[in-house]
């Protein structure tokens, strides 16, 4: 299977992703405050422009620092803090994770009416299975989805200067792929001090969360660096046996998500 018959059989799972309602059960969230987002971000002139600037959002009103804030997975409750950050300047950030962070930033894109979802990249070089979180995000600039990560406020670029896909990151070369961080003041590219870890790490598997209807998820390993069948003891197990990562994402996920449809790659 070549590379382009792996991008053509991922892009055709896109069209089968929908919208998690991970915020549908609070109210916290006014309606002059969801118009004060709305108005926001939809003066921008394009969607690329858009997504951007509620990336900088997100990262520039919240802080991955412990401890982490108590309410942290109430997303309304942290966008109010972001927007009352936002307006007063008051260094009142929430204290969020990476995922948290793409939570939020998913649900103020749904509110502008852009499409995202959840991905979840890993990595075997640990003790135990670690993962990083962030969003793709469907463009409709160019009809193409991109990664967007507000917890390290970055995208990454092909040396053509296209936004690339996420599995661009699992199966690329990761010298071809350029990090750019923007906070709308300062712009670094470049893979450095600050993301280095990700590069070194992280791009090995990929969890692609909610690709089917019946609310599966697509598990994508690049077994040339990833092994998925290495056994680590891993802590969020309540027996703490050791598995490998293809009996912990059954354990873990089967009983929140269902369990994933896996592709193994060589």
């Amino acid at each position: 299977m070549t590379y382009k018959n792996i991008a053509m059989i991922i892009g055709s799972f896109m069209f089968l992703l929908f919208s998690h309602g991970c915020f549908a059960d609070s109210n916290i969230l006014t309606d002059s405050e969801k118009s004060f987002l709305k108005n926001l971000f939809e003066k921008h002139q394009n969607n690329t422009q858009k997504i951007d600037a509620v990336r900088q959002f997100v990262y520039n009103n919240s802080k991955h620092e412990e401890p982490f804030d108590k309410d942290k997975w109430n997303s309304e409750l942290m966008i109010k803090m972001m927007i009352r950050n936002y307006k007063e300047k008051t260094n009142s950030r929430p204290h969020m994770t990476c995922g948290l962070r793409a939570l939020s930033m998913q649900y103020i894109l749904n509110l502008i009416e852009i499409k995202s979802f959840k991905v979840q990249v890993y990595t075997d070089n640990m003790d135990s299975f670690l993962s990083h979180t962030f969003l793709h995000v469907y463009n409709n600039d160019n009809n193409k989805w991109e990664v967007h990560d507000p917890d390290y406020n970055l995208i990454y670029m092909d040396k053509k200067g296209n936004r690339v896909e996420v599995q661009d990151l699992i199966f690329t070369k990761l010298d071809e792929i350029i990090p750019y961080y923007d906070d709308g003041k300062k712009t670094i590219k470049g893979w450095n001090s600050s993301n280095i870890i990700l590069k070194d790490n992280y791009f090995e598997a990929v969890m692609l969360w909610g690709s089917f209807t019946n609310g599966s998820s697509l598990l994508i390993i690049n077994q040339k660096r990833f092994n998925p069948y290495q056994e680590k003891k891993d802590y969020t197990l309540t027996n703490k046996q050791k598995v490998n990562f293809l009996q912990w994402c059954d354990s873990v996920y089967r009983s929140q998500w269902n369990i994933p449809f896996y592709v193994l790659l060589r």
